[in-house]
């Protein structure tokens, strides 16, 4: 049986699967967190993109919504890296960091470091507007 579970975890993580939401990541192996932030999606999203311009990580893809977005990356060593956004009608967003494909401590740093630049992003352009 726990081989079973192994290969469902790899299979799945390799498929760059990930899970509605991200404290159910550890099944398939993928480091993640989420925060809820005082900002619309527009602002989440462009925060988005240059926390992963930053930290020099390659754009595959996305999905931009309504009342969603989701941005797909990888770094030069093929990490993989996911942020969803989701908007609130009360102005906030909830942000979802993941990355990896296994629970590894390079995951977990790529994730601190993804929502600190992300964060640090938020901020500059809260500044830059006031």
């Amino acid at each position: 049986m726990d081989e079973f579970r192994k290969l469902l975890r790899q299979r799945a993580a390799s498929a760059k699967s990930r899970l509605e939401d991200p404290a159910e990541d550890w099944c398939f192996g993928v480091s993640s967190t989420k925060e809820r932030y005082g900002f619309g999606l527009e602002s989440c999203v462009a925060a988005a993109r240059a926390a992963l311009r930053k930290l020099n990580l390659v754009i595959t893809g996305g999905d931009l919504r309504d009342t969603e977005a989701r941005i797909d990356a990888r770094s030069d060593l093929s990490e993989l890296v996911r942020i969803t956004v989701q908007g609130s009608e009360s102005g906030s967003s909830c942000v979802s960091f993941s990355a990896g494909r296994e629970l590894t401590q390079d995951g977990k740093h790529l994730v601190t470091s993804l929502r600190e630049a992300f964060e640090w992003c938020l901020n500059e352009a809260g500044r830059k507007q006031s």
